[in-house]
């Protein structure tokens, strides 16, 4: 019939004017990140520091942001909003000083509290004997964790120093890291890995890093795929 013929040619004008619309390109992937090959910790011990030049070479970095629960690191805002300028990813770490139960939980109000203007991806607990003799201190970190988490930090980590390790028997597992330190003979490369099994090994204090006068601490992912996610990215 006339009116079938009708709707027969209208769907072919439609399926030609179909075919002759361009399609869209795909986006382009994302490029994936290239390390830098560098990861670094500062405290105020570093003094001024020019990110601009050290972005060129940091993959992420770690900032003190306390000396236990009294003293806030002079320049963890500066070497935060430096490290935000430059969208260099960056994670903060409090040098604990904790005696018990109660003192590891006001030590973790005060780091959250300190770092509440800034942005770092994860908080880590700096455990060395200088500060926390070598004992058990398996429920005192607990309550530092459990602190944390219960204001709002999703993310925590555990710096554990080698030579305490087994005498501090900390429950690594309510971590999401663990950052270790071995130097060997510390001559500024990675020499002898840690005796335990971690994420992040700090393999020397006498590092360089472009923009940083001086000697820093420098470090290595035991598992290169963590990468993205010790950035942000994942």
């Amino acid at each position: 019939t006339r009116a079938a013929l009708k709707e027969a040619f209208a769907e072919r004008e439609e399926d030609e004017m179909e075919s002759e619309t361009p399609k869209q390109p795909d986006a382009p992937a994302e490029e994936p990140y290239v390390p830098k090959g560098k990861i670094a910790d500062v405290s105020k011990w570093q003094g001024a520091v020019d990110w601009t030049k050290a972005a060129r070479e940091l993959d992420f970095c770690i900032l003190r942001a306390q000396y236990g629960h009294e003293k806030i690191d002079e320049r963890y805002l500066e070497y935060a909003r430096g490290c935000e300028a430059m969208g260099i990813p960056y994670g903060a770490y409090s040098y604990c000083l904790f005696d018990d139960v109660e003192t590891a939980r006001e030590e973790a109000r005060f780091f959250a509290e300190r770092v509440k203007d800034t942005h770092p991806l994860y908080l880590v607990l700096d455990l060395e004997t200088g500060g926390v003799k070598a004992r058990d201190i398996r429920t005192e970190v607990s309550a530092y964790i459990a602190e944390l988490r219960a204001l709002g930090h999703s993310r925590v980590g555990l710096y554990i120093a080698h030579n305490a390790y087994k005498a501090y028997n900390i429950d690594v597992s309510e971590a999401d890291f663990v950052w270790i330190p071995r130097y060997g003979s510390n001559s500024g490369n990675p020499e002898k890995k840690p005796d335990f099994s971690c994420d992040l090994w700090q393999y020397t204090s006498n590092g360089t890093v472009g923009g940083i006068k001086g000697r820093v601490d420098l470090n290595q992912l035991m598992d290169e795929s963590r990468m993205a996610w010790f950035r942000g990215e994942a």
